[in-house]
């Protein structure tokens, strides 16, 4: 590093001189530095719109099939016994429902001993058979209960072991991983190890009556009896004191509520998108030097506000013959600054009056509003070759090339001011060997 001390010999700021210079030759990688941090401002709003299109196409999951576009309510007269979820396909209707048995893992539970640890048992085979599959177990001399325990584990069977104490001694209990009768386990112990067997309980299906109907099941979980309802199962109904067991009254019904609550859920998500464009769109007119949005001029957001227009004020053909054919008609109105307002009670009007229809305005493959929705998305947010992603690219390689120029100028600018630091003092040299002269000169004329 060179040290200077400017001015020594002329009474010129020399240094104040080479910084006015450096920072005239300075300005172009301001306006680079400047122009790097605007496209890092735009990739931030790029990325900003991004998600919120990937919000607007997540809330579509809930308008866009037709099976969950509708929704329904369930009450229970006693949920004790047992609990209710539906789906979309789910029928309207009263069901009496009594649970008559649990779905249980078969059991077997050995004798107690005094020390898990103890050598207790000899050699031979537990065999293990679980829906047809025998799986054999090798013990060796001198096994111990937990012993037992890690062999059964360690294998390849379908049931978990474990030892149990009961304040007194110990127990080896191997349950089934599965409940009902075809997934209970069949074990049996070679006489030579000494296991003695206090409990052996078979695994048991679940018994559910549906209006006098009896259904079984595996599980717990009953969601083949009732089309778009599952039943899960707590604990068995009551005695109805006549040798059969007290039912619930089960109650589906449209949920017009949470149908409303998804379709504004997808309206909110869009106005989002909507007010965001219009924000970078939108210069500050109380501020003429306040600097333009991130995205003021964008043809990314032109072209994707054109196509979001476009696909939610589409209309079906009158010739369709349905009940409703366009969003407006559903109570679902465009505002002057481009957002989406619903009317709460036109909308449950429509409901009410053609449900259908309405599905069929939202859900349908060809002619609903959401299956264009959801392919113009698709082109914006894809994560290889989407709109967003090509113009992310875009930024990042001006990025890069703006980083180039930034470094290549820097070295320019420090080369530069080291020749005005070596030009300077070359000329405090000959200004100051000039003075001596003078002073010389001076001395020998006196």
């Amino acid at each position: 590093m060179e040290i200077s001390f400017g001015g020594l010999a002329s009474g010129l700021d020399t240094d104040s001189i080479i910084s006015a210079l450096v920072a005239v030759e300075r300005r172009p990688i301001s306006l680079y530095q400047q122009q790097k941090s605007d496209r890092q401002d735009q990739l931030k709003a790029l990325d900003n719109l991004l998600e919120k299109l990937k919000d607007l196409d997540n809330s579509l999951n809930k308008v866009s099939d037709p099976d969950e576009f509708l929704a329904f309510s369930s009450s229970l007269t006693d949920d004790t016994y047992f609990s209710v979820s539906t789906t979309g396909s789910a029928d309207q209707g009263s069901y009496n429902i009594s649970v008559e048995q649990l779905a249980e893992r078969s059991l077997l539970r050995t004798g107690g001993v005094s020390d898990s640890s103890a050598a207790n048992f000899s050699a031979g085979d537990i065999s293990i058979t679980v829906d047809g599959t025998l799986t054999t177990v090798s013990i060796d001399d001198g096994a111990s209960l937990l012993d037992l325990k890690d062999a059964i584990n360690d294998s390849d069977a379908e049931v978990n072991a474990s030892v149990v104490f009961d304040g007194t001694d110990y127990y080896l209990e191997v349950r089934a991983k599965e409940t009902g009768v075809d997934e209970g386990a069949t074990i049996s112990f070679d006489s030579s190890i000494g296991v003695s067997v206090d409990l052996d309980q078979a695994g048991q299906d679940s018994i559910v009556s549906i209006d006098g109907l009896q259904v079984t099941s595996s599980t717990n979980v009953i969601d083949e009896a009732l089309e778009g309802i599952s039943l899960t199962l707590r604990a068995v109904s009551p005695d109805d004191g006549s040798g059969g067991f007290l039912s619930e009254t089960l109650t589906i019904s449209e949920d017009f509520d949470e149908i409303e609550d998804n379709v504004q859920g997808f309206i909110s998500a869009y106005n989002d998108i909507i007010k965001f464009i219009n924000e970078q769109s939108t210069r500050n007119i109380d501020d003429e030097d306040a600097p333009a949005p991130p995205l003021a001029g964008d043809s990314t957001l032109r072209l994707l506000r054109q196509r979001l227009g476009s696909d939610l004020t589409n209309f079906l053909d009158s010739s369709s013959g349905k009940a409703f054919n366009s969003l407006a008609s559903l109570g679902i109105r465009s505002q002057s600054d481009g957002t989406l307002e619903l009317d709460s009670e036109d909308f449950k009007d429509a409901l009410a009056s053609d449900l259908e229809d309405v599905r069929f305005l939202f859900t349908d493959a060809t002619d609903g509003i959401t299956s264009n929705l959801q392919a113009n998305l698709e082109t914006y947010t894809d994560s290889i070759d989407g709109f967003i992603k090509t113009r992310q690219d875009g930024i990042e390689r001006s990025i890069d090339d703006l980083d180039d120029r930034i470094s290549q100028a820097e070295a320019r600018l420090a080369t530069y001011e080291q020749n005005l630091v070596r030009r300077y003092a070359g000329f405090e040299t000959l200004i100051g060997r000039l003075q001596s002269q003078g002073s010389a000169l001076g001395a020998i004329i006196q």
